[in-house]
C-alpha cells in the first residue's frame, strides 16, 4: 500500500513539474517575442534619429556656410571702407607696432599649417599607425597651445580684429581635428578587409568637409588681416 502511495505521489509530482516545465518554455517564448518587438522598435527609433540627425547636420552645415559667406560681405564692405575713408595718418612707431603683430599672428598661423600638412602627410605617405596618430597628437596639442596663447594676449587695439581672427580660424581647425580628422584617422587605420564602399564614400565626404571647413575660415582670417593692415596703413606681402 505503502508502495502504491508513493507512486502514485511521484507520478503527481512528475505531470506537475512536466506541466510546469510547459507552462514556463511558453512564458520564456512569449519573454523572448516582446524583447524582438522592443529590440525593433528600439532599432527603428536609433535608424530614425540617425536620418534626422543628418538632416539636422546639413541643416546646420549650410547655415554655417551662409554665415560665413554673410561674414565676407561685411568685411569687405568694412575694408572698402576703410580704404576710402579720410583717415589721419598713423604714427610711425603705431604702424610698426602693428607689422610686429601682423608678422607674429601670420608666423603661428603658418605653423599651424605647417604641421597640419606634416601630420596629412603622414597618410599620405602610408606611415604606420603610431606615427599618424602621434603626428595627430601633436598638431591638435599645438592648436590647443596656441589658442591658450591668445586667449593670454592682452588686446591689440579696441577692435582687436586680427587677434580674434586667429582665434576663430583655431575654433575651426579645432573643431575639424576633433571631428573630421578624428574619424578619418579611424577609417584609414581600419584592417584592409573589412574597409567597405560606404567607408570610401564617408571618407570622400570627410576631405571635402575639411577643405569647406577650413577654406572658409581660412579666408575669412584674410579678410579680417586686410582689414587689420589698412587700417594701420601698411602693404601686405606676399610671402612662400
Amino acid at each position: 500500500m505503502k508502495l502504491i502511495t508513493f507512486f502514485i505521489i511521484a507520478w503527481f509530482a512528475f505531470f506537475l513539474s512536466d506541466s510546469l516545465m510547459a507552462q514556463s518554455k511558453k512564458e520564456l517564448r512569449a519573454d523572448i517575442e516582446t524583447l524582438k518587438m522592443e529590440k525593433a522598435f528600439l532599432q527603428a527609433k536609433f535608424d530614425s534619429a540617425v536620418v534626422s540627425g543628418k538632416l539636422l547636420h546639413e541643416k546646420l552645415r549650410e547655415k554655417t556656410y551662409e554665415a560665413a559667406e554673410i561674414t565676407m560681405k561685411q568685411l569687405n564692405f568694412e575694408l572698402l571702407y576703410v580704404l576710402c575713408s579720410d583717415s589721419i595718418e598713423k604714427d610711425s612707431d603705431e604702424v610698426a607696432r602693428a607689422i610686429d603683430w601682423n608678422d607674429l599672428i601670420v608666423y603661428d598661423q603658418k605653423n599651424i599649417l605647417a604641421y597640419e600638412t606634416e601630420f596629412i602627410n603622414t597618410i599620405i605617405d602610408g606611415k604606420s599607425d603610431e606615427e599618424i596618430e602621434g603626428a595627430f597628437k601633436f598638431y591638435k596639442d599645438l592648436l590647443y597651445k596656441t589658442k591658450e596663447l591668445y586667449l593670454k594676449k592682452a588686446a591689440f587695439d579696441e577692435k582687436d580684429i586680427f587677434r580674434t581672427a586667429l582665434l576663430e580660424l583655431l575654433d575651426v581647425f579645432i573643431d575639424v581635428a576633433e571631428n573630421e580628422y578624428a574619424e578619418m584617422i579611424l577609417i584609414y587605420t581600419k584592417a584592409a578587409e573589412i574597409l567597405t564602399d560606404a567607408d570610401f564614400d564617408r571618407w570622400d565626404f570627410l576631405t571635402n568637409e575639411v577643405d569647406d571647413k577650413e577654406g572658409l575660415a581660412n579666408d575669412i582670417f584674410l579678410l579680417k588681416q586686410k582689414v587689420f593692415a589698412a587700417e594701420y596703413q601698411f602693404i601686405l606681402q606676399k610671402t612662400e
